[in-house]
């Protein structure tokens, strides 16, 4: 199902529904693209990975190109919040438990709404590989604050995941957003892989778009790991 948000800034949001969710979370993906487009190789195939684990699953996409601006993609966020909470019947999905991941910019997004929400605030949050340090700026074409400076002790707990190769978001930004969260007794778990380059998503055939340097199979240990993770979080 494909539901549009905001018309004038082509915002929308993917419904993939499960006839029968087993899990009582769902999850809301927010893929990369450097708030320049909305990277198709992070978005379905991430919500079909989820659901095969039973969960229901959301791909936003969120204002971009002409319309990007930090505060119109947290307004997004937040619209999609609401159109879950309006559709929370029909698309058996409570609006109290989903949990929120995104990729490079998305992470950036991610970790922003995450940061600073006061209502409909995601239950735990994933971190692919983010943008987060404000020497990222130019890069998105964004004004934003460093994300880390806006960590609290009310952030959800939180899953991160990089390479240290990463060429175009440096692996110190995964690192500052998890010595923010320790410092404020956030709950997290963090993985940094040494190889691979930015942007693997899964890391396996499903997400590699015919690219076999997209294929990684250490890498792609974050997805069954990250299960772990959210099975043993007391949410």
């Amino acid at each position: 199902m494909h539901l549009v948000l905001n018309e004038a800034r082509n915002v929308s949001v993917d419904y993939y529904g499960l006839d029968q969710p087993s899990k009582a979370s769902a999850v809301m993906i927010l893929p990369g693209g450097g708030y320049g487009f909305v990277s198709p190789r992070e978005s379905a195939p991430i919500a079909e990975a989820f659901n095969e684990q039973g969960y229901q699953a959301l791909v936003l996409n969120y204002s971009v190109a002409e319309h990007r601006g930090y505060h119109n993609a947290l307004d997004d966020v937040m619209q999609a919040f609401e159109a879950i909470a309006a559709h929370q019947a029909d698309w058996r999905i409570d609006p109290t438990q989903v949990i929120l991941i995104g990729f490079s910019a998305g992470g950036h997004l991610a970790a922003a709404y995450a940061s600073t929400a006061k209502t409909y605030r995601p239950q735990l949050v994933i971190l692919g590989y983010a943008c987060i340090l404000d020497s990222m700026n130019e890069l998105l074409q964004l004004k934003a604050p460093s994300l880390d400076t806006l960590v609290t002790a009310d952030n959800p707990p939180t899953f991160l995941f990089g390479t240290a190769e990463d060429g175009l978001v440096p692996v110190d930004n995964t690192l500052a957003f998890m010595t923010a969260l320790s410092r404020a007794k956030v709950p997290f778990e963090g993985h940094i892989f040494q190889f691979g380059p930015h942007g693997l998503s899964l890391g396996t055939a499903r997400s590699a778009d015919g690219d076999s340097e997209q294929i990684d199979p250490h890498y792609a240990t974050w997805f069954p790991r990250c299960l772990e993770w959210i099975d043993r979080q007391d949410v």
